[in-house]
């Protein structure tokens, strides 16, 4: 879009586009600095994320519902912070804001099993759920959208935030209960 928008001339919409991007970018450079590992282990900072995620929602919805247009920032930057925790916990393998990479490795999937290839059926599933969820999530949030506007965004809110205090309270609590390391 930032091309059509530059391409017509539509500086405003081209500047508009830009900083959503850069919004989403930021997002994913937040969660860089919050998550320094690749891998999902207890302990590192998830909880922290998912509720600074939480606080985005909630701020976007808060401004979309004063028609503030900066909320398309602040939503895409929850977005960028949501994906790239995923993709650095799952090493790649999730991608939870976008659906073009899930259809892509499908197809090769499907290109491969009609080789006769062998294929990772367990990602295959993986990916199909996701897919669904994407499909699921689309139609409920376009429905929550037509009933409640941008006051949807605090289901998704509330679920994050309840993830990160939840992950909070898991990891310390599971630290209590552990075993002194031997010397």
């Amino acid at each position: 879009m930032l091309g059509v928008h530059l391409a017509s001339g539509e500086g405003i919409q081209a500047i508009h586009t830009a900083a959503v991007f850069v919004s989403f970018f930021a997002g994913c450079v937040i969660s860089g600095l919050i998550i320094k590992h690749s891998a999902l282990r207890s302990g590192y900072p998830y909880g922290t994320a998912l509720v600074l995620e939480s606080a985005l929602l909630v701020g976007a919805a808060c401004l979309f519902n004063r028609g503030a247009a900066v909320g398309t920032y602040v939503a895409a930057m929850a977005c960028g912070l949501q994906n790239a925790m995923a993709t650095t916990y799952s090493g790649a393998v999730i991608r939870t804001t976008h659906v073009t990479g899930i259809v892509t490795d499908l197809g090769i999937a499907i290109g491969q099993f009609a080789r006769r290839e062998s294929v990772d059926r367990r990602r295959v599933g993986l990916y199909l759920v996701l897919l669904t969820g994407f499909f699921i999530g689309g139609i409920a949030g376009a429905a929550g959208f037509l009933i409640l506007k941008y006051n949807v965004l605090f289901f998704p809110a509330t679920i994050t935030a309840c993830a990160g205090i939840g992950y909070f309270i898991a990891t310390h609590t599971s630290a209590r209960f552990r075993a002194p390391a031997q010397h």
